[in-house]
């Protein structure tokens, strides 16, 4: 699951670009509509960019309280990719039962 689903808050955690590519990438900037209206206030949203597992800071263009604009500061090279995290409030996003993840792990594996 791209949702990650924690006591006290839930959260869209997505690799926008993935880090395979072996041509670099000049600009790069991900819109992430929420599905419902959220204050901003409870959205926290924090972007990296570089090679996997990097901890620079990419930017963080807009937080409003329907979407999400994150965008790399810079070119990236090769092999690098730009990440954001936007947690928010819990029952936002259902989370799925016990046997729909049962069934989710069966199918992939």
């Amino acid at each position: 699951y791209q949702i990650g689903f924690f006591a006290d808050h839930d959260e869209l955690y997505w690799n926008v670009t993935g880090n395979g590519w072996t041509l670099p990438i000049e600009q790069v900037t991900a819109t992430v509509h929420l599905p419902g209206e959220i204050p901003a206030a409870q959205l926290e949203v924090q972007a990296w960019q570089g090679v996997m597992g990097s901890t620079e800071a990419a930017r963080v263009d807009a937080v409003s309280s329907s979407r999400v604009v994150v965008s790399a500061s810079r070119p990236l090279a090769a092999g690098e990719g730009l990440t954001l995290v936007a947690s928010f409030p819990k029952g936002l996003v259902q989370e799925p039962s016990l046997p729909d993840r049962v069934l989710r792990l069966l199918r992939q594996n």
